[in-house]
């Protein structure tokens, strides 16, 4: 699995101390459950199952920091990425390289949507509007 291709996680155990959390990494076990990919957080500080443990650098605040997660990828968003990817990349909607939506998550191909819903003339904006509102789609499933 490409770690920087996951966009989407999920925590299994949280309020960590990081000594805990890194035995989590090098075990990819939570409280006995093996992970198949396992990775830890704190903030925006993500730590991949394939790092090497022994060459990480932390800030003081961070190795007294309780708050760390064990997180795995969350496989329903991650699948619901890959069949919005796959919509915009089959109709071509963005004029982008596949390389490029790859590397997207959703809410930066909504951006990217919008973008392109920006230039359009009236009558085709009025099109989406009415399809919207006549189908309820701001309603969640």
């Amino acid at each position: 699995m490409r770690w920087n291709k996951v966009k989407y996680w999920k925590a299994v155990k949280s309020n960590l101390k990081l000594y805990d959390a890194l035995n989590m990494l090098k075990a990819q076990a939570v409280e006995g459950r093996l992970y198949e990919h396992l990775a830890i957080r704190l903030g925006y500080k993500l730590i991949l199952p394939d790092a090497n443990i022994n060459e990480l650098l932390f800030s003081i605040k961070e190795m007294e920091n309780e708050n760390w997660e064990a997180i795995v990828p969350d496989d329903g968003k991650e699948e619901l990425l890959y069949k919005v990817r796959e919509l915009v990349k089959d109709a071509n909607f963005l004029r982008e390289g596949h390389d490029a939506i790859d590397n997207m998550d959703i809410s930066s191909i909504w951006n990217a949507i919008d973008r392109v819903l920006t230039c359009l003339d009236d009558n085709a904006k009025y099109r989406l509007i009415k399809h919207v509102v006549e189908n309820k789609l701001w309603k969640k499933a």
